[in-house]
Parts: structure tokens; C-alpha cells; sequence
């Protein structure tokens, strides 16, 4: 909305002005979405989802008219974006992003969790009201954007649960409830919060862990149970130079841990008993690839037949072109043909 269409107009003018507007409210609406996901990204900060809309007509009528605004741009969520984070702390960090990234209408933009009083709960949320900022409006595919505004909505997973139960039930809890049931419906609220706590405290040992374990694999202390972060930490350690090798398990981990303990390898020192200098020597010259696919080359290159007969639980359909010539140029000795032959796999 233009922060000069300021006079104070009725409903019908307001649909016309919706209507003018549509077009232009759908493409700003596009473009700060795909903002926030890129200003979010630059940090290298993972949440859940970041979603947005247009208010839909009749919500927006309804709203002007109920609201009695005196002006068209005292509506300030006709656009909408809201990112959901995993746990709370993530809140904190978007908010930060967001405060650093915007200008931000600080008059209509509140902090719905700190507005509840100690004895209270209920919805939490992070509305803030914002507008590009002079940089962003430098840029000559954003002038049209010089005067419009949207609302971004920053909460957790489970402030959000509560918040659409909330309002999808809107119709049969509002009012004043009967003591019981309202009792019974903070306590929900309640129980989310908790939880929401609970999620951090297990994120933040989890931190506590990532940064003891890498420690523990830099002082070659390698007595650790295999796991998704010691995985990681240690195979960044040891490929630390194998600027092509994707850091990550594809999104395998429990299949390939499995494999690994059926192999015999329980902890990060039995695996690194495998990784030989012989082994880092040559994988240096496998095609692209992640640690799952180190892991599993790893396995196979130690022990073809103890793989394929005992770990191996998914149907391999085809061995792919890149490893099957590493392994006929780097690993002559090891008869991967007749693993081809034996479980007809297509070289793909």
C-alpha cells in the first residue's frame, strides 16, 4: 500500500482499490518471499518453511471493515511471508536478520511473546511490519516497490501448531469457556511452550556434543560411538582437503550406520582403522560423490563380498559409470564384475 493513499475512503472504494492493486500486490508478494529466503540462506540458517499470500479479497474487505481503518495503508498485512523455525533460538537469529535487512515500522510491528504476561500463555509470534530499505530500493527492479509494505511472521514449529489450531477453532472457543475446558485449553498452550523449551535444551547439547566431539577427533581421541555428527565431524576432518566431496550423509544416515555396524565398524576408531593413506590417495581421484558414497567405497573397497552378502539392505538396480571405472583403475585386484553379473546391475 502507498503511504500516500492516506484519506480515509469506504468499502467500495477500498474493493476497487484491491482489485487495481492485485496485480502488483502478487508480484511484491512473490519477490519478498523469495527475499527473506535469500537473506535467511546468506547465513547459512536452516528452518522449516517459509511460505506467503496475498490477503484474499473477501478477508480483506472484511478486515477494513471491521477495523474501521481511517486509511487504505493502515492495513499493513495485505502481503504476507511467514518463516517457521524448528526450534526458538532460530526465532532470535531471523529476527535478527530480518531487523538488519529491512526498515522496519517498529509502531505496528510487536513481539506477540513478550506482550504475554508471566502467568499467561497463549499465542507467540514475532510480527514485524517492514520495507525495503534504501539500498534495496536503489535497485531499479524494486522502484515500484518504493511505498509498499508487508508482515513477516516469525515463529517456532510448535508456536505455529498452536496458532492454526487457534484460529481454525476460532469459532468454538471463543467467547467466554466453561472454567474446565478453558483450564484444559491453556494447559495445551502450556505443554507446547515446554516443549518448545525442551526442543532447545536438546539442540543445545547437541551443540555441546559437535563441539566436545570435534575437539576429541583434533586430539586424535577416537573412542566415540558412530553416529550422524561424529560421522561428520570426523570424515571433515580427515577429507578436509577434498573440496568437491559434498559434507553430507543424503539424508542416509540411518541406513549407512547400519551398514557400517554390520560391516563390524561401531566407532569412529574402527573406521578410521579402514581410511588407510593408500585409500585417501586414491579416492582422490573419485568422480565427485558425498560421504555416503566415501562410506559405503570405503566398505566395499575393503571387503566386496562382506558388503554386497551382509550390509547392503536396498536393492542396488545399477552400478553408476564413475565408480565402476574407479574401482577397474584404482582397484584391479577386486572382481566387481562378477558383483555386476551376480545381481544384474545396469552400468549406468
Amino acid at each position: 500500500m502507498s503511504a500516500t493513499e492516506n484519506k480515509k475512503i469506504d468499502l467500495k472504494e477500498a474493493e476497487e482499490w484491491y482489485d487495481k492493486n492485485k496485480d502488483i500486490n502478487k508480484f511484491f508478494c512473490e519477490e519478498m518471499h523469495k527475499l527473506v529466503e535469500r537473506v535467511i540462506s546468506s547465513e547459512d540458517l536452516q528452518v522449516h518453511s517459509v511460505t506467503s499470500r496475498v490477503k484474499e479479497k473477501d478477508s480483506f474487505l472484511k478486515k477494513y471493515e471491521d477495523k474501521k481503518y481511517e486509511s487504505i495503508d493502515k492495513m499493513t498485512d495485505v502481503i504476507g511471508v511467514r518463516v517457521i523455525t524448528q526450534i526458538l533460538v532460530d526465532v532470535d537469529k531471523v529476527c535478527k536478520l530480518i531487523e538488519k535487512g529491512f526498515d522496519i515500522d517498529r509502531e505496528n510491528s510487536v513481539n506477540k511473546t513478550k506482550k504475554l504476561k508471566e502467568h499467561e500463555v497463549g499465542y507467540q509470534s514475532v510480527h514485524y511490519v517492514l520495507k525495503l530499505n534504501a539500498t534495496r530500493l536503489s535497485l531499479p527492479e524494486n522502484k515500484s516497490f518504493a511505498d509498499k509494505v508487508f508482515e513477516i511472521q516469525i515463529r517456532t514449529l510448535l508456536q505455529h501448531a498452536w496458532a492454526e489450531n487457534e484460529h481454525d477453532n476460532g469459532y468454538k472457543f471463543a467467547g467466554e469457556l466453561p472454567s474446565k475446558i478453558k483450564r484444559e485449553f491453556y494447559l495445551i498452550a502450556a505443554t507446547l511452550e515446554l516443549m518448545d523449551m525442551e526442543f532447545q535444551k536438546l539442540a543445545d547439547e547437541l551443540d555441546k556434543y559437535k563441539e566436545k566431539t570435534s575437539q576429541e577427533i583434533k586430539e586424535n581421541k577416537l573412542n566415540i560411538e558412530i553416529n550422524s555428527t561424529s560421522l561428520i565431524e570426523y570424515l571433515s576432518e580427515k577429507f578436509k582437503d577434498f573440496d568437491n566431496l559434498k559434507k553430507n550423509l543424503n539424508g542416509k544416515d540411518s541406513e549407512v550406520i547400519q551398514e557400517l555396524k554390520d560391516f563390524g565398524i561401531n566407532t569412529i576408531a574402527e573406521l578410521g582403522q579402514h581410511i588407510t593413506d593408500s585409500f585417501i590417495d586414491k579416492f582422490k581421484y573419485y568422480d565427485g560423490g558425498n560421504y555416503l558414497g566415501l562410506l559405503r567405497v570405503l566398505m566395499i573397497t575393503s571387503d566386496i563380498n562382506k558388503y554386497f552378502g551382509k550390509c547392503l539392505k536396498e536393492e542396488w538396480t545399477y552400478c553408476p559409470k564413475n565408480f565402476y571405472s574407479f574401482m577397474q583403475t584404482h582397484y584391479p585386484d577386486i572382481d566387481i564384475d562378477s558383483i555386476i553379473n551376480k545381481y544384474k546391475l545396469k552400468i549406468i
